[in-house]
């Protein structure tokens, strides 16, 4: 069996645990990894996330695992990195250093097949995916492709299993996520008043780029949402605090909360569910992209519901793991097995 060759461009928290999934499976291999930071370095950061019995070792400039030998590429311009030089079938770009089409065009110029942007473009592109909306929607011509983001993903889904049985007026949604490199460590001058300010001891009010993309690929809500989101000091699981307006009024709680439970125990690898008490730390091992709490989920007066939505960054990487998959399958002209 021929094994989804894989070269990773950054490695941050996405990258690092799409390492961990891809050298944990026999379907993929780790060629090389670019970044512009040290070896060493690199390989320190990969085993604060693997288990002792899993942790790499440096070879020279070759990263080596269990069942795993990659190439460690430094380098501080990521469009002069030969790919074709290694034969790679997917380039994750999991620290957005590209988001124009002219810019992640460069890595398919330099010989990779395709590249998969581990978040939003900022222009249009050959595909956006979200899983559970438009994963059919793949084409074996696709080059430049983005994975959209947890956020949108999980809110995505959560607003299309609802649109499925009733009838909504509005949608508005925050996101409450963990603090990241886009937030200052420190009080320093940026774009926007709110960025400037000390990302782990406020809460940092910001807007989304899941609200435009969610309704470009679900046409149903184009005209009928509002989001924004909150960094918080926080350092694992993000949640959605999302309020549906429903154009019928008196609908029951019980049948809203029914077709989440349908919808999961039809997919079961991608939404989950829980009645139980949840916290942000409860999805850090989570590899599902929506993990709906039944218990803090409420009907307000006649015509308003009220959804609370967990995901991490877990589910991501495994959104992106599969999204490998079925462009290779669809190459193969076989049939995706969810991983």
């Amino acid at each position: 069996m021929d094994k989804i060759r894989i070269g990773l461009l950054g490695i941050g928290l996405i990258g690092r645990k799409i390492y961990k999934l891809a050298t944990e499976s026999e379907y993929f291999e780790i060629i090389a990894i670019a970044d512009n930071t040290e070896p060493e370095i690199i390989r320190h950061l990969i085993n604060a996330d693997l288990p002792l019995a899993s942790r790499t070792c440096l070879e020279g400039k070759y990263l080596i695992s269990k069942n795993n030998k990659t190439h460690l590429l430094q380098s501080s311009n990521s469009s002069e990195i030969p790919w074709g030089s290694f034969d790679i079938d997917f380039i994750i770009d999991t620290i957005g250093q590209c988001s124009t089409r002219s810019c992640l065009q460069q890595h398919i110029d330099n010989g990779a097949k395709r590249i998969i942007l581990a978040s939003f473009p900022t222009e249009d592109i050959d595909r956006v995916i979200l899983f559970g909306i438009n994963e059919n929607d793949i084409k074996r011509e696709d080059k430049i492709i983005s994975s959209g983001s947890a956020t949108a993903t999980a809110a995505a889904l959560a607003i299309k299993i609802l649109t499925s049985e009733y009838d909504i007026e509005h949608v508005s949604f925050t996101s409450i996520h963990t603090y990241n490199n886009d937030d200052q460590q420190k009080h320093v001058v940026n774009n926007g008043f709110p960025a400037t300010l000390y990302g782990a001891h406020n809460i940092v009010p910001n807007s989304t780029p899941a609200l435009s993309w969610i309704q470009k690929l679900l046409p149903q809500t184009e005209g009928l949402m509002t989001a924004y989101a909150l960094s918080t000091p926080v350092q694992h699981g993000s949640m959605l605090d999302m309020s549906f307006s429903m154009r019928t009024p008196n609908r029951d709680l019980i049948e809203f909360k029914k077709a989440y439970i349908e919808y999961t125990n039809s997919n079961p690898n991608l939404v989950g569910f829980s009645e139980d008490p949840i916290v942000s730390s409860d999805v850090i091992s989570s590899p599902l992209s929506l993990l709906v709490d039944l218990k803090g989920s409420m009907r307000v007066g006649t015509r308003l519901f009220k959804l609370i939505g967990w995901h991490g960054s877990l589910g991501h990487a495994h959104r992106i793991i599969q999204l490998m998959v079925n462009y290779s399958d669809i190459d193969k002209a076989g049939h995706a097995e969810v991983l």
